[in-house]
């Protein structure tokens, strides 16, 4: 875990988040924590990818880092356009960043290279979604073995997707989702029906 204050430059945030993916980067703000959360008049930026950081000693070879480190740096991004100085922030760039992740893969041309950019993917479509997929079983392993009445932790991950119905979806992106996302696919008429199907 690393905590930054707020006077710490973002080039060396930055700079941390991709040379160590697995830690949680927290940013305070001009006071420091004191005690309690309640307490707290800080601004902070709190990364769910946080689990590597303990995941890294209980699951040994499970290829995650890409995935934090692209995760860790959207959530510096995120932080840089929406955080002010008189407000807290608190923000999931995992379930961010893992639901486009889902989106790119059915992504081409222009589209495409500016979600690889925004997103920091590297290494290929394979080596992206297969680290997506490790650090979503990660999560889901620390979930079972977490979250019980004498533990801090609870994590539930549930994802899926949701399209217009009508549209022809190639088999092969939604086999993709299933396979590395764990998502199922799911048409939905959000044109006729757009109150009904807002339930989900």
């Amino acid at each position: 875990m690393v905590a930054i204050d707020r006077d710490e430059s973002w080039n060396s945030l930055e700079s941390t988040a991709r040379s160590k993916p697995d830690r949680v980067f927290f940013r305070a703000g001009a006071r420091r924590f004191h005690g309690t959360l309640m307490r707290m008049r800080a601004l902070w930026i709190c990364l769910v990818s946080f689990a590597g950081f303990f995941l890294g000693m209980s699951i040994p070879g499970a290829d995650f880092d890409s995935a934090a480190s692209a995760t860790n740096q959207l959530a510096v991004d995120l932080h840089r356009r929406l955080a002010t100085a008189d407000t807290n922030l608190c923000l999931s760039p995992y379930s961010i960043q893992s639901a486009l992740a889902m989106t790119f893969a059915g992504a081409e041309g222009a589209t495409r290279k500016e979600m690889e950019r925004v997103l920091h993917f590297t290494g290929g479509d394979q080596k992206t979604h297969a680290s997506f997929a490790a650090l979503h079983r990660a999560l889901q392993e620390l979930g079972k073995n977490t979250g019980g009445a004498r533990e801090p932790i609870t994590i539930a991950i549930a994802n899926r997707l949701f399209a217009q119905t009508g549209y022809d979806f190639r088999a092969s992106f939604r086999e993709l989702a299933q396979k590395f996302y764990g998502a199922p696919f799911e048409q939905l008429d959000f044109e006729k029906n757009p109150e009904r199907e807002r339930s989900i």
